[in-house]
């Protein structure tokens, strides 16, 4: 068993000593993921958002997965959608997209998608 509470304090330290480096951030957000404290981990995300601006679609991914793990589908949901633009993976998006809907019982919307996604590659055996 990892020692995670070092593991979020030591990366709380270093995001105080050096707050202008990006990954710092993102290095602090997984460590309370890992420490299951996913909330936490959103809220460092969405300050990220609020100070740079621009974050890869990668990071706005991770958020979406975090809002889904701790149960706020449909804050994910509306993340997802309003982030259509940014998020250039299309298959991605639309496999979290569908897990999404799954989730909230819109089956009927996430059916659509499936057979779309189905459409452009019958052969991807992960859906």
């Amino acid at each position: 068993m990892r020692n995670l509470l070092a593991f979020v304090d030591c990366r709380c330290r270093i995001v105080t000593l050096e707050h202008n480096i990006y990954f710092h951030h993102i290095a602090h957000a997984v460590s309370h993921h890992l420490n299951n404290n996913c909330s936490k981990a959103v809220e460092i995300l969405e300050n990220i958002e609020k100070s740079e601006g621009d974050v890869s679609e990668e990071v706005l991914l991770y958020k979406i997965s975090l809002l889904e793990e701790s149960s706020n589908l449909e804050k994910a949901l509306m993340e997802l959608l309003s982030k259509r633009s940014i998020i250039v993976d299309k298959v991605t998006f639309k496999e979290q997209h569908i897990s999404l809907l799954v989730n909230l019982d819109k089956l009927d919307e996430a059916k659509k998608l499936y057979l779309e996604l189905l459409s452009q590659n019958p052969e991807n055996y992960n859906l």
